[in-house]
């Protein structure tokens, strides 16, 4: 019982899937006419409740592997068609570009050091995020001092936000 499956089922599981089971080709076998037995008359017969009966019926799903050949073309698998959720869709895309050009519009609207600081803090324009230490070496100022450049320029750009109507969860 634990090697019979690709995912392993509890022993008290299995059980049950085989009464259902049983009791579903017990009823079918009566039909004459071939069609299958229904959920409800499965569930009558087995004294169990509608939902319960599809719960276990739904684990005797067979798994299916994504690398598994499509039968009308062989050479695409059922990965190819799936779609990539992490990369989201052409309206996402255009969103997230358009997002970045407003935040950099918005950032030459601010004064060097502000720029700067943000820029470098949040690794934007595809760089590393720099520590507070590192920022004040390059500027040859405290780290509090750049700690405060870079919360009056994330109250500038919480400003500019708000005036173009973009909410926070936008960025996010």
């Amino acid at each position: 019982m634990n090697q019979a499956r690709t995912i392993r089922l509890p022993v008290h599981r299995i059980r049950e899937l085989n009464l259902v089971l049983r009791a579903k080709y017990h009823l079918e076998a009566r039909l004459s006419d071939g069609h299958d037995a229904s959920v409800e008359d499965i569930a009558h017969l087995v004294e169990r409740t509608i939902a319960e009966v599809q719960a276990i019926l739904s684990m005797a799903d067979h798994v299916v592997s994504l690398d598994t050949p499509l039968d009308g073309d062989p050479q695409s698998s059922l990965l190819d068609i799936l779609a990539d959720v992490a990369e989201g869709g052409p309206d996402a895309h255009a969103e997230h570009h358009e997002m970045l050009l407003l935040v950099r519009n918005w950032l030459q609207t601010m004064p060097i050091k502000q720029r700067l600081v943000i820029m470098r803090r949040f690794g934007l324009d595809n760089g590393d995020p720099a520590t507070l230490e590192e920022l004040a070496g390059e500027m040859g100022i405290t780290r509090e001092r750049v700690r405060q450049i870079q919360q009056e320029g994330l109250v500038r750009l919480k400003r500019a936000m708000m005036a173009r109507g973009v909410g926070k969860d936008s960025l996010l």
